[in-house]
């Protein structure tokens, strides 16, 4: 039967036969079910802005997998930095590699970097903010940030360093959205731990406004230096340090007094709500710096949400991969450490002198069978002998 895929208006161009952009995108088959059984598309997704192509594939076209590269905590250590740039070199498919934190960035590595022929995305640190630049996080994102991965990203302000990326392939987007927990100039400086979480309110209102107009067709990838959460969940992970604590290593969760305290799970807290249609409201702890708070009321019913995929992050420099326990639905990868030296609570024996001296993981978004799928380079054998090589986790309905 020959059918059209889209009825299109755009009286702006009137001369040229396609619109550049969707402006009016109606499927001629009108029903929601059907909407969703032939497509990626959901029946009240927002194509405003779309391309044709982007319309037509993400309606039509057949999944594939998205690659990326995750490094963390190299500490002035340059070894994964290169392993990445050659792993970026032989697989076309890999776009860039994004390093959650705690980079230290020595004149070897920023030219490594500089030199690599694909993008570093980079986040900041407790360490990058609060020893390489005494808690002046608008000069280390002047510095670690700006130089490497500002254009290649789209910054939320002018002096942090939280941003996002969209990555539109032809059979999904993904937006990556990373944070900027270090706000001590904006917010202030921490009162009991020099390394504490800070968010500003700018920040966060920032991010729910993200969230608020993300299409819902698409994919939702959540990056910071320090896990999501204050707490572990025991029994539903993989790719677990054989030296984990039942906890996880957040500074804001560390005080016992309340208004020094950054609310460990606020993040996953405002993403629940924005994919159950919920509301956050309330006063609430920005960071350990002598009680400021931050107000949201926000209302997320009636909002489309896209599809989460997981949290990325390092920081604790040892492995964990895992459900959080508060939020079950959402699936947190953490990172051992990426450099030549093994923490008290990592189980993966490291050395200068072979491929344990880096850290990497190959993460790769499975479209088609649905699951994301992390295959580790570098140190993988535990204390004990046991391959952490790779490990599979279907994608959240």
């Amino acid at each position: 039967m020959n059918k059209k895929i889209v009825q299109l208006k755009d009286e702006k161009n009137s001369i040229m036969p396609l619109p550049v952009t969707v402006s009016d995108a109606v499927y001629l088959a009108n029903v929601g079910p059907l909407r969703e059984a032939v497509g990626m598309i959901p029946a009240n997704a927002d194509v405003n802005g779309m391309t044709l192509t982007q319309f037509i594939n993400q309606a039509y076209g057949s999944g594939g997998t998205f690659t990326f590269l995750h490094i963390s905590d190299t500490h002035k250590f340059n070894p994964g930095i290169t392993k990445c740039i050659e792993l970026m070199g032989q697989d076309a498919d890999i776009p860039f590699t994004i390093i959650t934190g705690d980079l230290q960035l020595t004149g070897e590595m920023k030219s490594t970097i500089l030199a690599s022929d694909k993008p570093f995305l980079l986040m900041l640190g407790n360490h990058d903010v609060a020893d390489d630049f005494g808690g002046d996080q608008i000069g280390a994102r002047n510095t670690y940030i700006a130089p490497f991965c500002e254009k290649y990203v789209t910054m939320g302000s002018q002096t942090s360093s939280y941003w996002y990326k969209d990555v539109t392939m032809p059979y999904a987007t993904i937006r990556i959205i990373a944070f900027d927990e270090y706000e001590y100039v904006t917010v202030g400086s921490p009162a009991t731990s020099r390394y504490s979480v800070v968010y500003s309110q700018q920040q966060i209102d920032w991010f729910v406004d993200l969230l608020k107009s993300t299409p819902p067709s698409y994919y939702l990838i959540l990056a910071h230096h320090q896990p999501a959460s204050a707490f572990r969940n025991n029994g539903t992970g993989k790719f677990i340090s054989e030296k984990a604590p039942n906890w996880y290593e957040h500074e804001g969760a560390l005080t016992a007094i309340p208004e020094f305290a950054c609310l460990p799970h606020l993040l996953p807290m405002i993403l629940d709500a924005y994919l159950n249609g919920g509301t956050v409201s309330g006063e609430y702890y920005c960071g350990d710096t002598l009680g400021t708070k931050m107000t949201l009321d926000v209302d997320f019913s009636g909002i489309s949400p896209c599809k989460f995929l997981f949290h990325i992050g390092g920081h604790t420099h040892w492995d964990v991969c895992e459900y959080l326990p508060l939020y079950p639905s959402q699936l947190q990868l953490i990172i051992d450490e990426d450099r030549p030296a093994q923490y008290v609570r990592s189980d993966l024996p490291r050395s200068e002198a072979d491929e344990t001296a880096y850290c990497i993981n190959k993460v790769m978004v499975d479209f088609e069978n649905k699951k994301t799928v992390v295959e580790r380079i570098g140190a993988h054998i535990t204390d004990s002998g046991t391959d952490r090589n790779v490990i599979e986790y279907p994608f959240v309905k």
